[in-house]
């Protein structure tokens, strides 16, 4: 899928204006003030890092790894951070 950029250098053959660029550079602004915004969502101050050890003994006696939940979490952020980036702009 092309991205925003290209789609804009094909509508005005190739030659961006400055103002192609300023809304671009705006578009991608929001972007990652939306990631950022999402980074700050579970301060440390709120969410204490768990006794991982703990975790681990916990999640092992009913049948789970620790690695398998984390790697969910992360394939949640990362789904969370592509949606993000490649959402269209209304």
């Amino acid at each position: 899928m092309p991205d925003h950029m290209d789609k804009i250098l094909h509508d005005r053959a190739m030659q961006p204006t400055q103002e192609d660029l300023e809304i671009e550079a705006e578009r991608l602004q929001d972007k990652l003030n939306q990631i950022d915004n999402w980074c700050k969502a579970y301060p440390i101050e709120q969410f204490p890092e768990p006794d991982f050890k703990e975790v681990q003994k916990v999640l092992k006696a009913n049948g789970m790894t620790l690695g398998s939940v984390s790697a969910s979490n992360y394939r949640h952020v990362l789904d969370g951070i592509m949606k993000i980036v490649e959402s269209e702009d209304e």
